[in-house]
């Protein structure tokens, strides 16, 4: 069975974390690519500013929006939403 998804900033603008993952999780979407500093805008993502905090923050998100299974590709990673 073929299941498609997205990119997340596709499917809207970037803006706030929180309210990009409720959007997607919303809009029906089951998979996402999530390419961080194209989709979010409330956050620095430029070298050196990563930690194991923000990776923390970022899967609760995820998980509170139902994408919680995670598929790496070589270096992309995607989210699949689960019901």
């Amino acid at each position: 069975m073929i299941q498609f998804g997205m990119r997340a900033h596709d499917f809207c603008q970037p803006g706030p974390m929180e309210e990009v993952f409720e959007k997607l999780h919303k809009g029906g979407i089951r998979h996402i690519q999530l390419a961080l500093e194209k989709s979010v805008s409330d956050y620095d993502f430029s070298f050196g500013n990563y930690s194991a905090g923000l990776g923390r923050y970022i899967g609760e998100l995820l998980k509170k929006n139902h994408f919680d299974k995670i598929y790496r590709h070589g270096d992309q990673i995607t989210f699949r939403l689960s019901f």
